[in-house]
């Protein structure tokens, strides 16, 4: 006899049903710590790589958790479910794309390294008459190689003496003094170029090139005349780069310095086949 035990509490020991009891308790607590172990042998895997986001730390707690499941529940099953499938499908995604995201960085970043505007010949000036036209070509180069990029430029021209529309440019009226620019992403380039034909004015734009300093003169005020005539009011003014002189879209020729550099500034007045410009040069220090 056991010390400490009675004939009777032997006996129930003893007792079938209480030892088939007892094993089934024992099963269950051998079930419990064994799910506790998986689980916490799941979170150490999952530790080791972080759970940060990055694609590749993703992809590696996913498979060192499957390995987890795999070595606790005795068979393999890293994707159980569609969606899991989905999951690591995308992930894979994310990684290749990191990948190559090094070789190919002109193509993703926006911001391309410099726009060249030419005719379609490759010249960087050009000539077009009175009421006929000239395509203009915009190409941007980026790290990884150049693009076509006349489609989606912003094109502008410095005098309604030309217009341009997605690099196509119509002569208005006769000028020698057409500046057709096209940018991306803050990015620009530009061409020269006359229109020939009908009756070319010229205006006189003052102060004459001249030198400012930004810190004392933020500002300007610009004048047109033609003949001697002020025609600053009705001209329209704009800036050769507009990263160092704007000009005001509600007091004409009212000019802002925004940066240190060297730009032509240009007022034109365009009235049916006449056409009148003028421009001076502006270097700010």
């Amino acid at each position: 006899m056991t010390a400490g035990l009675t004939d009777g509490d032997v006996a129930e020991v003893e007792s079938p049903q209480l030892s088939e009891r007892f094993r089934d308790s024992l099963r269950k607590i051998s079930k419990k710590g064994r799910s506790r172990y998986c689980r916490d042998r799941g979170r150490s895997a999952v530790s080791h790589v972080g759970t940060g986001t990055h694609p590749a730390q993703i992809l590696s707690a996913t498979i060192l958790q499957a390995a987890s499941d795999e070595d606790c529940g005795g068979r393999w099953h890293i994707m159980p479910s569609s969606e899991r499938k989905l999951s690591l499908i995308a992930v894979l995604v994310a990684v290749l794309l990191l990948f190559m995201a090094p070789g190919c960085t002109g193509f993703f970043v926006s911001q391309p390294n410099s726009i060249a505007v030419t005719t379609t010949s490759g010249a960087t000036t050009f000539t077009v008459a009175q009421n006929s036209s000239v395509q203009l070509k915009a190409t941007a180069t980026y790290n990884s190689g150049s693009k076509d990029v006349t489609k989606s430029a912003t094109w502008q021209s410095s005098t309604p003496c030309a217009t341009v529309t997605a690099g196509l440019v119509n002569g208005v009226g006769a000028t020698s003094n057409v500046t057709i620019t096209a940018v991306v992403a803050g990015i620009s380039g530009s061409a020269t170029g006359t229109v020939t034909g009908g009756t070319a004015q010229t205006l006189t734009v003052t102060p004459t090139n001249q030198t400012f300093t930004l810190a004392s003169t933020p500002t300007t005020q610009f004048f047109a005349a033609e003949n001697g005539a002020d025609v600053t009011n009705s001209a329209t003014w704009t800036s050769g780069n507009t990263s160092v002189v704007t000009f005001s879209s509600t007091t004409p020729g009212l000019a802002t310095f925004v940066a240190p550099g060297t730009t032509t500034v240009t007022a034109s007045i365009a009235s049916g086949s006449t056409c009148a410009s003028g421009s001076t040069n502006v270097t700010i220090q």
